[in-house]
């Protein structure tokens, strides 16, 4: 009898726990546990009490028996079914219903006696609830004691209790056990397994598929498909068991599990767990991670990762190599301060370092820094790093933080470069006293700037400007015009027809007068004007000085064309009358010369003749002085001028005196000008009549015209523009020159350098040159070596 409770209890199946009666009989119907207690030497009924209505037992159902069973009953009394069907007097059926009737859990034994008084049997009752457990055995195949009995039955009990309590443990694991049993083949090889045993984890994973006793095979019909029945016969063979993770589907079942399993005997135990989620888990982590990873490559921004406690950075993306030159692998070995007093700026250093000490920030809590880093090529370029806890430890202290770190050279450079414009503009607008605004059409709010207010005479920033404070600001005599003009608002085609100017009454009452400009902006929807104020006070007031100036040089020029057409009559008539007079000197001492010479002395005749040649004199002083103060009547019309030309007339005027001398003149092609074409005839003839009149005595006199055009800025003359083009003409002589350091006197008026005996002329002539050059808006200078000849060099502007 031990061995039938052990077998059963082998078999780990708790029948006295089981009070489905569907459930029951599935469990005795199972082919396993009907070949083992087939196997075994006595005989096994399991029973249900039949009640009538008032809850007495009237007979049984034999709910299995064994093959034993179902001989020693028949050498007893014939059918078993007749046996218990009924309420009878056999002693076997009275134990069994005396049994069924105690309201408790029992085990009582018995032995079974023929009518003839001799034992047959002893039997072990047993009974749970409405299951009653019936093992007999003859007397003669097994003569225990009723003693010994009585302590087997007790063993099996607490058998029974501990399978109970091993059941109970069994069905609380959260993952799922599975107890199969190899199955052979005719070659002795593996080819199945049958299911023995499911925990209730394993039984709710199986979908109520009730596997128990079934092939897996059959409970799973794509257990090989997927692997399963390969995985245990794995599992059969080896020694130490086998571990893996599977995706599992067939059927209602869609799912990972993580399987253990090992072998014991012809048993295969495992234990599996559902990582579905796990799994999923896992796969959204790669696929985030590998995003994260494709983000980091392709970012220019450094990302970067480092732990608070080992001072260490854990990770960084590519660009940190790119950047600042420094190997993975360098870069992980070195701390966090070798890493910062390497790369950090030094004037940069402790506020970075006092940045990333500041470990109490919040969870949501992003800090940011402008720092400089040092470059692999030793220049400094600026960045700003982003930073937030990454990991807490379980006291909620920063374990970890990320960093994102992205260069803003460019960026700090150009608002370097905006604030220095800022600044520029802002110290303009004082130096030029000029204010910017701007209102917003559609909203109507009005914007100053620092000028404007000071323009005003208000405090910057001391109110909130408005189109009222603006209007009130304006001279009450200019008001209702201004109002009138910013009424009409301009168009973006016509964008400055707001200019205007109009006086303003400052905080102080100071009148100022400004000059204002706006201009039109669409932006989508909304309208705006911006605009310049300018003080233009002091040039109003210049303006009213130089209209009282232009007044009093209007009557001034009057006054002076008066003089100056009284001063041309008058030298005209007097030139006439001057003229005259000489003549008729010089006519009457010619006269007396010729007439009365025989009356004369020697030296009254030398007399006579130095007084004619006193009067040539005088003439032809007379003859240049009118010239000169002809000159400006001369150039009141300029037109444009061919100078060819102009050098042809000069020469025809001279062509005599050329030919007394054998002189020559030699001249490349000459540009056009606009000018005065009279007196430049003049400046051409008088150049030429100087050089002819110092010409060298041993040689016979040659000029040469030349032409050029050179800049204002190479001139080394500080009469010269220097944004300015001239075009050149210059006149060289091979005659007897003049010192250099006479050659700004000898434009002077009546200045003369050479002996007066021996070069006749008046010493006006180069100063006639200067003034017609003037006239035209340029100059004439003088180069000369003594002996050397000469070059007059005359610049016109273009």
């Amino acid at each position: 009898m031990r061995q039938t409770c052990a077998c059963i209890w082998y078999m780990n199946v708790d029948f006295f726990s089981v009070t489905d009666f569907e459930e029951l009989q599935s469990v005795l119907s199972s082919r396993v546990f009907q070949g083992v207690l087939n196997s075994i030497p006595v005989g096994v009924l399991f029973l249900k009490p039949l009640r009538e209505t008032d809850e007495r037992v009237n007979g049984f159902q034999s709910l299995y028996h064994n093959g034993v069973a179902q001989r020693l009953l028949s050498t007893y009394d014939g059918n078993i079914d007749h046996l218990f069907s009924r309420y009878n007097s056999d002693p076997l059926f009275l134990a069994v219903a005396q049994l069924a009737e105690d309201p408790g859990n029992v085990t009582t034994t018995h032995v079974i006696n023929k009518s003839d008084g001799s034992s047959l049997l002893k039997s072990s009752i047993t009974k749970s609830g409405e299951t009653i457990l019936v093992v007999l055995q003859p007397v003669n195949e097994m003569p225990v004691p009723d003693d010994s009995i009585t302590e087997l039955l007790k063993k099996e009990r607490e058998l029974q209790h501990n399978k109970n309590l091993l059941q109970t443990v069994f069905n609380s694991s959260p993952h799922c056990i599975t107890v199969h049993k190899a199955v052979y083949n005719g070659q002795g090889e593996v080819s199945d397994f049958e299911i023995l045993m499911m925990n209730a984890a394993a039984l709710a994973v199986s979908k109520n598929k009730q596997p128990i006793g079934k092939l897996y095979t059959e409970a799973f019909p794509n257990a090989e498909a997927t692997g399963v029945i390969s995985m245990l016969k794995d599992a059969m063979a080896s020694d130490t068991g086998i571990s893996i993770e599977k995706y599992y589907a067939d059927g209602d079942i869609d799912e990972w599990f993580s399987i253990n399993a090992v072998k014991l005997g012809d048993l295969v135990i495992t234990t599996t767990e559902v990582i579905t989620a796990r799994k999923k888990a896992e796969e959204e982590l790669k696929e985030s991670k590998r995003l994260i990873e494709e983000i980091s490559k392709i970012t220019p921004d450094f990302i970067s990762i480092s732990d608070i406690v080992s001072q260490r950075l854990i990770y960084s993306n590519h660009t940190v190599k790119d950047v600042i030159g420094l190997e993975m692998a360098e870069l992980y070995g070195m701390t966090l301060e070798d890493l910062l007093n390497r790369i950090v700026y030094k004037d940069d250093l402790q506020a970075f370092i006092d940045f990333r000490n500041n470990n109490q920030m919040k969870d949501h809590e992003v800090k940011d820094l402008d720092f400089r880093l040092v470059m692999a090529d030793g220049s400094l370029r600026w960045f700003n790093t982003r930073t937030k806890v990454f990991k807490r430890d379980a006291e909620g202290n920063p374990t970890q933080m990320i960093s994102f770190t992205q260069d803003i050279h460019e960026k700090r450079q150009a608002e370097e470069k905006v604030r220095i414009q800022l600044e520029i503009d802002r110290q303009a607008e004082k130096i030029a006293s000029i204010g910017n605004w701007q209102w917003d059409l559609t909203s109507g709010q009005v914007i100053w700037a620092e000028n404007t207010f000071k323009l005003l005479g208000y405090e910057p920033f001391s109110f909130e400007p408005g189109l009222e404070k603006f209007l009130a600001a304006i001279h009450p005599e200019d008001r209702e015009r201004i109002m009138l003009q910013a009424l009409t608002r301009p168009t973006e085609e016509d964008a400055f027809r707001s200019s205007y100017e109009y006086r303003v009454l400052t905080a102080e009452g100071e009148i100022r007068y400004i000059y204002a400009v706006g201009q039109l902006i669409k932006e989508n929807t909304r309208e705006k004007l911006v605009g310049t104020l300018m003080d233009v006070t002091q040039r109003k007031k210049a303006e009213d000085k130089i209209y009282e100036l232009n007044k009093s040089l209007v009557v001034k020029n009057r006054k002076l064309e008066s003089l100056h057409a009284e001063l041309n009559t008058f030298n005209s008539l007097i030139a006439s009358q001057y003229r005259e007079t000489l003549q008729t000197l010089y006519t009457n001492l010619e006269f007396i010369v010729t007439k009365d010479a025989k009356h004369l002395s020697d030296a009254g005749k030398a007399n006579v003749r130095r007084a004619q040649s006193a009067i040539q004199k005088l003439k032809l002083l007379t003859d240049d002085i009118v010239m000169f103060s002809g000159i400006h009547a001369a150039g009141n019309l300029a037109e444009s001028v061919n100078l060819n030309d102009v050098m042809s007339t000069a020469i025809a005027g001279i062509q005599d005196r050329i030919n007394d001398i054998v002189g020559e003149i030699k001249s490349q092609a000459l540009p056009t000008i606009t000018g005065f074409p009279q007196l430049l005839v003049i400046l051409f003839g008088q150049l030429f009549d100087n050089a002819f009149k110092f010409r060298h005595p041993e040689r016979p006199p040659i000029i040469q015209v030349k032409a050029d055009r050179r800049s204002g800025v190479s001139l080394p003359v500080s009469l010269a523009l220097q944004d300015t083009w001239y075009k050149v003409i210059s006149i060289e002589d091979n005659g007897i020159g003049f010192p250099q350091e006479e050659s700004e006197k000898i434009f002077e008026t009546f200045y003369r350098i050479h002996d007066k005996t021996k070069y006749k002329g008046s010493g006006i002539g180069l100063a006639i040159c200067r003034k017609i050059m003037e006239l035209h808006g340029g100059f004439v200078v003088a180069e000369s070596k003594a002996k050397a000849g000469s070059v007059f060099h005359c610049f016109f502007p273009e």
